[in-house]
This record gives C-alpha cells, sequence and structure tokens, in this order.
C-alpha cells in the first residue's frame, strides 16, 4: 500500500483503524518529533485543557495510535481553525 493522503486517513480512523506515527504526520502535518511527544506527554490545543492520545506498540516496536483519541484531538484542531491556519493545526503543542 502507497502513502495515503488526509482524506483516507481520516476515513482510516473513522472506521477504526489505529494509526502508525507516519499516518499521524500526514494527518496532522506534523513533525515526528511532534508526533512522538504527543504520543509521550499529550497534546495540549491552544485554549483547552492536554489530550492524551492512548497508543499500542506492535511486535517489532511500531506505535499505533487509538483511533477515537486521534478522532478527539482532530476534531479539536478543527475548532482552533483560523483563516490563517487552513489545515488547523494552530496552537497544537506538547504538553
Amino acid at each position: 500500500m502507497g502513502k495515503r493522503d488526509r482524506a483516507e486517513l481520516e476515513r482510516a480512523v473513522s472506521d477504526g483503524e489505529w494509526l502508525l506515527i507516519g499516518d499521524l504526520m500526514v494527518l496532522f502535518d506534523a513533525t515526528r518529533s511532534m508526533v512522538d511527544r504527543w504520543l509521550n506527554d499529550g497534546v495540549r490545543l491552544a485554549g483547552s485543557q492536554r489530550m492524551v492520545i492512548r497508543y499500542r506498540v506492535r511486535a517489532g516496536g511500531a506505535r499505533e495510535a487509538h483511533p477515537g483519541d486521534v478522532l478527539a484531538v482532530l476534531a479539536e484542531t478543527r475548532k482552533v481553525r483560523s483563516a490563517d491556519d487552513p489545515d488547523g493545526t494552530t496552537g497544537l503543542t506538547a504538553d
């Protein structure tokens, strides 16, 4: 399977698929280190409390993010969108 775009990943996570770090990078237009921090420390959106993205570790060590948590963070990012940030990534930080 080739690299999926944001729309494909959003459909996959909505269908309950656990996403790998590379998928989260595409979905949130984020760097690897940022996604690692989110999984380790949680995500803080501008003006909201810390959100945790649970994950599981596959054989071989790859981490997969819980679909419900990914959807919750995605929904919150949409709330903080602005005209200057149509992708909704404004204010995403590690806690």
